[in-house]
């Protein structure tokens, strides 16, 4: 009985080493990542200041290949990025999903470079990572200067120190808000019951 191994079947031979050559193709154009040597400059926020680095890495966060990132908003305390990404179930009328992503340099842990240009920004005991893919081995790099740097700031604690936020809820009453162009005489008067 012959059984069912390449060779035996008609023409099977040939499929065979096409498709292992197609395997290994693909595996070339992929590509495998591999991290670089590299160590990040950890005082370039400091020498440029923190104005113009926090501009710098906006910069190249808009630019970036992957996510798709439509808005920025660096602190001293922590990058925020917004991007957007299409919905898996919406290819025939695509929809997109916005997400937020924070980096807080104090607590990021690792930042590897790799070879293909992603960076990934790894969080307190790796629990948890940022990926950024980006069109340039020197923009990779750059990215990685800089949330270093930060991370250098944040840990000596060169910024000061920010006042407690006590949660976000107001202490008091809410005063109710006034339309724009109106003033205060033009708010509606407080409903009474009648007894």
């Amino acid at each position: 009985m012959s059984g069912f191994f390449p060779a035996t079947i008609p023409g099977g031979r040939s499929r065979a080493i096409l498709s292992g050559a197609a395997a290994v193709s693909l595996l070339l154009i992929a590509g495998c990542m591999s991290q670089v040597s590299y160590q990040p400059a950890e005082r370039v926020a400091e020498t440029a200041g923190t104005a113009d680095a926090k501009k710098r890495i906006s910069e190249l966060l808009l630019r970036a290949r992957e996510p798709h990132v439509t808005s920025v908003r660096p602190t001293d305390d922590y990058l925020q990025y917004f991007w957007e990404r299409m919905a898996p179930e919406t290819i025939i009328n695509p929809v997109y999903v916005a997400n937020v992503a924070e980096i807080h340099y104090s607590s990021v842990s690792q930042i590897e470079v790799y070879d293909n240009n992603w960076v990934f920004v790894w969080g307190p005991q790796k629990e948890s990572v940022e990926k950024v893919n980006f069109s340039s081995q020197e923009d990779a790099r750059a990215f990685a200067d800089l949330v270093s740097s930060f991370r250098t700031l944040a840990k000596s604690s060169v910024f000061p120190p920010r006042p407690p936020q006590g949660g976000g809820i107001p202490a008091g009453p809410v005063p109710v808000s006034v339309p724009k162009g109106q003033t205060d005489s033009a708010k509606p008067v407080k409903a009474t019951t009648r007894s």
